[in-house]
Formats: C-alpha cells, sequence, structure tokens
C-alpha cells in the first residue's frame, strides 16, 4: 500500500459548534484551551507517542484550542493513527476528563478534498498543495496570534521530518514566518 500524505487536525473538546448541535440546540460547556506551558506538555506526550507508534510526521504544530499533523502513511492507517494518538495523549494528558473533541478532520495532500474522515481513496499528487499544507502548519501559531516559543519550536522539530526554518535569528523572539 502506498503511503500519501495527510493534514489531519484534532480539535479540543467543546472548541467547536456544529450545524448539528445548532439544529438540535445541544448544549455544551466550556472549551478546552491550552496554555503554552500546556501546549508543550501535550507535545512532549505526543512525541513520545509518535516515537514509541513509529508515526511518520512530516509537520505539526499545536494553536491553545487545536492540533495540525502532516502525516505520511497509508489511508487504512489514518484512522488507526487517529486513535491511538487522540486516546493515549488524553489519558496520559487530561486525567479523566476529555480532551479531544469526537471527530477529526482529514485532507489528503496528494488531492485536496477536504473531508471529515471515511475510507477514502486519494490516488493523484499535488506538490504545490503539499508545501503550502507545510507552510500553512508551520504558520499556523502566528495566523491565531498565538505566541511563538523556542522551546516549542524545538520540541517539535525534534520528532518532525520537515524541519522548520530557525525564525529566531537573534535573542529576541520572532514571530514564525514573519
Amino acid at each position: 500500500m502506498e503511503k500519501l500524505s495527510y493534514h489531519v487536525v484534532f480539535t479540543t473538546h467543546n472548541s467547536r459548534t456544529s450545524q448539528r448541535m445548532i439544529k438540535y440546540k445541544v448544549l455544551k460547556g466550556p472549551p478546552v484551551n491550552l496554555i503554552l506551558e500546556e501546549e508543550i506538555r501535550l507535545t512532549e506526550i505526543l512525541k513520545s507517542i509518535v516515537l514509541e507508534y513509529h508515526i511518520e510526521i512530516l509537520s505539526f504544530n499545536i494553536c491553545k484550542d487545536h492540533v495540525h499533523l502532516l502525516l505520511s502513511c497509508t489511508d487504512e492507517e489514518v484512522p488507526v493513527f487517529a486513535r491511538i494518538l487522540k486516546s493515549i495523549s488524553s489519558k496520559k494528558f487530561s486525567f479523566g476528563k476529555t480532551l479531544w473533541s469526537q471527530k477529526f478532520y482529514g485532507v489528503c495532500c496528494d488531492t485536496f478534498d477536504f473531508i471529515t474522515w471515511t475510507r477514502f481513496n486519494c490516488l493523484s499528487w499535488n506538490t504545490s498543495y503539499f508545501t503550502n499544507t507545510v507552510a500553512y502548519i508551520q504558520n499556523n501559531r502566528n495566523k491565531h496570534s498565538l505566541v511563538d516559543d523556542r522551546g516549542l519550536a524545538e520540541l517539535i522539530n525534534s520528532f518532525c521530518v520537515i524541519q522548520r526554518v530557525d525564525y529566531f535569528h537573534d535573542k529576541g523572539s520572532r514571530p514564525l514566518g514573519g
């Protein structure tokens, strides 16, 4: 089975409202929003899972209420890896509280069809979409006006195949992509 690249997004519990929730007037509790220290801790947990299960992460970023991953795997492995990453990280991070929303979202970068994950074969290659996806993931903290942290950036580099450029040329921190 051929490996392809998949842009996968996990959202934290109660951080999104779906049309179904609006239609059926589903009440939700407060959203899970992580502070920088929690983002670093969760990233460390995800790194340990990635290394233990030999999951190939091309690019990664974390932004207070969601995580972006660019996975390299087969079509059948996407839901398996998502389940492993979400279940183990939730148990290790949140001590019995719900961390992640139930669904996850995926885009095969080798086509560009946006899907809520289903069994979907992605066959054609689109390098510009792949390149744009990597840039989008790497600059996502800047997009959401979140503080970049050298330690977090180095942690992310330690388990991603595609290395982030050193955006901290001087002693002061600068926004990624800036």
